[in-house]
Formats: structure tokens, sequence, C-alpha cells
């Protein structure tokens, strides 16, 4: 709206007064404007396609809440990204501290994304359970 007053202002001007040189100056002015006001859209929308983590979630605390319940030994792998302007992603290895059947698991999962979702503007959540008492995550052994 703003562009179209000033396009209107300016055609006034050049209808009564020979100041032409206002036509390039708000061309500019406009131009000006349209590009610092669609900078965010830009901005926001290359993090979507870059699938980047979001501004308002705090990886680390994340992990810390993850990490409360007892029966998580380690939560590993975490991918967060933003999927579009209003849907956030989150994925996960779990390691668990006991051998815990699949419906035991399936509980402590879904507690866990309730309680997050409460938290967190999380939409979509996918956990990998792990078990494996003699790995040790993140150590790589070559022989």
């Amino acid at each position: 709206m703003l562009t179209t007053v000033a396009v209107v202002v300016g055609g006034i001007l050049l209808l009564f007064w020979p100041i032409y040189w206002i036509d390039p100056l708000l061309t500019i002015l406009i131009s000006f404007y349209l590009i610092l006001s669609s900078w965010k859209l830009l901005s926001e929308t290359t993090k979507i396609l870059m699938l980047f983590a979001p501004n308002n979630i705090d990886i680390d605390l994340l992990k810390d809440e993850i990490q409360n319940f007892a029966e998580i030994k380690d939560i590993h792998h975490v991918h967060l990204w933003t999927f579009s302007d209003n849907q956030t992603h989150l994925e996960a290895h779990l390691s668990f501290n006991k051998n815990l059947n699949l419906k035991e698991t399936n509980q402590i999962c879904v507690s866990l994304e309730e309680k997050l979702k409460a938290l967190y503007p999380i939409h979509h959540i996918t956990f990998q359970a792990e078990f494996d008492p003699d790995c040790q995550i993140g150590i790589t052994q070559h022989h």
C-alpha cells in the first residue's frame, strides 16, 4: 500500500511541477523498501529449505529433558529441523538402560513424545530405540 501511495504522490507532483527526478528517486526508495521488507521472508525460507534447526528450541535443554527419563541412558544422533513455517521435526536415537520389551519401549517413547510436544513446538517425533550394554557411543575402533 505504501508503494502505491508513493507512486500516486509522485504522479501528482509530476502533473503539477516539472520535477522529473522524483520518479527515479521513488523507484529507488521503493526498491530498497521491498528488499528490506522481503529480507525476513527470504531468510526464513532459506532456513526451511536448508533444514536448519529452529531458533526457538534449545537442543541442549531438549536433550537434558529426554535424559531426565530414568529409563534413558543416552540420546544421540539428534536431528531437529524446521519442515515448514509451522512444523518442526525431531529424530533421535535413544539408548535404554536395560533391555526392555517392545511394549515397554513404546510406552516410554509415547510418554516422552507427549512431554516434549507439551514443552516445545515440535509436531513430529521419531525415536530409534537401542540397547547394547557393551556399546561405547561415539568411539570407533579400526583393526
